[in-house]
């Protein structure tokens, strides 16, 4: 299974990446392969550029995993409520950490 991980980049200490590893290395104990931004997104992209790819990769994936911060993002709730709409099932980090 294919997993989108969301939560805040633009303003956190160095773009969160290692709250953003942290959880793909719980989802990948499960079996899965974890998509995170950092991934496909270029360092100095525009927030714009950076919501395009991130949601292409969102599209390509079969479950989105919620960073616990993922509120305090604009760009992560636009992720969240556009996997809902399509049907994609959204779960808590907690879920894969069971």
């Amino acid at each position: 299974m294919r997993v989108y991980i969301i939560g805040p980049v633009t303003d956190c200490k160095d773009n969160n990446v290692r709250a953003f590893e942290d959880a793909a290395s719980l989802v990948r104990k499960k079996g899965h392969t974890a998509f995170i931004p950092h991934m496909f997104v270029p360092k100095m992209s525009s927030w714009e550029t950076a919501m395009r790819r991130s949601i292409e990769a969102l599209l390509n994936c079969d479950e989105v995993c919620l960073l616990p911060d993922w509120r305090d993002s604009k760009g992560a709730t636009i992720e969240r409520n556009l996997a809902i709409d399509i049907g994609i099932p959204v779960r808590s980090l907690a879920y894969y950490a069971i």
